[in-house]
């Protein structure tokens, strides 16, 4: 149900964000939904799932790869979704994302950390350089 929840999310901010070209830049309602999409945009622990630890017993946690995505990559959608995914993986491999390869979460990608603020801050810092 939970998934179910952040995908309805997601979609309901994709199209908060085409409301938002559409809007007068001076009106309130503009900068309402801005200042709430911008904190959206914003990684936090709560965007992460844990998953089943490596062999080694390290801890791993996945993310959704929208979440890793830099802005100006997310209209890229109409080129087609995979295309997105394999660049944001990609992006991600030089600060240890991997793919994850599991039915339980799709289009996911998976860190080993054991600091998952660290993680967060160095996925923002990658995502700021482009």
């Amino acid at each position: 149900m939970t998934k179910l929840l952040r995908g309805a999310l997601k979609e309901m901010n994709h199209l908060l964000r085409e409301v938002l070209k559409e809007l007068d830049q001076t009106s309130t309602i503009y900068a309402e939904i801005k200042e709430y999409l911008d904190s959206l945009n914003n990684l936090n622990k709560d965007d992460f799932t844990r998953v089943n630890s490596d062999s080694n017993g390290n801890p791993r946690f996945v993310v959704h790869f929208l979440q890793c995505c830099p802005e100006s990559w997310k209209g890229e959608s109409w080129k087609g979704t995979a295309k997105v995914y394999e660049k944001v993986c990609k992006l991600m491999n030089k600060i240890g994302g991997k793919r994850f390869h599991n039915k339980q979460y799709g289009g996911g990608i998976v860190f080993q950390t054991y600091s998952l603020t660290e993680t967060i801050a160095d996925i923002e810092r990658i995502k700021a350089t482009i």
